[in-house]
């Protein structure tokens, strides 16, 4: 991935990647362990990725809500949910 401002981005788009003598491949999106990455370092796919990953465990947490009790919908609404939030 090779970070970039919008403007200079466009002049630098077709370079090649060398690492070690070999070519890699450029990426525009890069996943490290809780974060998404994008060539113009913007939070836009992060908050993408988090808002798809959190509205899937909230569609889950409401299918089950009915059959948990107060205490047991906080864990399982902390563990699930919040986790990905915070």
């Amino acid at each position: 991935m090779v970070y970039d401002t919008n403007s200079l981005g466009k002049h630098f788009s077709d370079i090649a990647l060398n690492i070690g003598g070999e070519t890699t491949d450029r990426v525009k999106i890069f996943k490290y362990p809780g974060v998404v990455f994008d060539e113009n370092l913007s939070w836009k796919e992060h908050i993408k990725h988090v808002h798809s990953k959190a509205s899937s465990r909230l569609y889950f947490f409401r299918q089950i809500r009915s059959f948990l009790d107060t205490k047991q919908s906080k864990i399982v609404f902390t563990s699930l949910i919040q986790s990905i939030m915070e």
